[in-house]
């Protein structure tokens, strides 16, 4: 997997990241963004998850019937929101 940068995007604000010997879970939606899910939750948006494992290889990627934020109170009053997939 490579990263997709907006070419809009400063170099000097991107942040690598390392981790060693743990494998990365990646959820992706279909817009490529999670905007419309975090500014309503009742915004459902189909989207696919994989596995990069340390060697590299995708142990799983299956599409993700929808994505949605969930919550009432902790939607609303905190800034994090909570995700669900499905």
């Amino acid at each position: 997997m490579q990263p997709e940068i907006p070419e809009e995007t400063a170099p000097d604000s991107i942040v690598w990241m390392y981790s060693e010997n743990i494998p990365a879970v990646f959820i992706d939606t279909k817009s490529g963004s999670a905007e419309q899910i975090h500014a309503d939750k009742n915004v459902k948006e189909a989207g696919e998850i994989s596995v990069l494992e340390v060697d590299g290889s995708i142990s799983l990627r299956m599409p993700l019937a929808y994505i949605k934020s969930r919550g009432n109170t902790s939607f609303t009053s905190f800034e994090k929101s909570l995700i669900r997939l499905n």
